[in-house]
């Protein structure tokens, strides 16, 4: 998936949303060689969520390791 990634991030001709549905296509595509049954907007709506909720519970570490409220 990073390989497609790359390939497509070095492309100057396609415009940055043409590219990121370009990845998304990509995706979907290698994720039905494998029988995986998904599109392109259902890809880019789980990573999304699922970065969301990685970058919540980083704050929330984040905010836990914090010598300032440690009292």
């Amino acid at each position: 998936m990073l390989d497609i990634y790359e390939s497509l991030k070095t492309r100057p001709a396609l415009s940055k949303p043409h590219k990121r549905m370009a990845l998304w296509t990509a995706i979907a595509e290698e994720l039905a060689n494998y029988d995986f049954s998904f599109s392109p907007s259902q890809c880019m709506d789980k990573f999304s969520k699922l970065q969301a909720q990685f970058r919540s519970r980083l704050d929330i570490k984040d905010r836990t390791l914090e010598p300032s409220l440690v009292e």
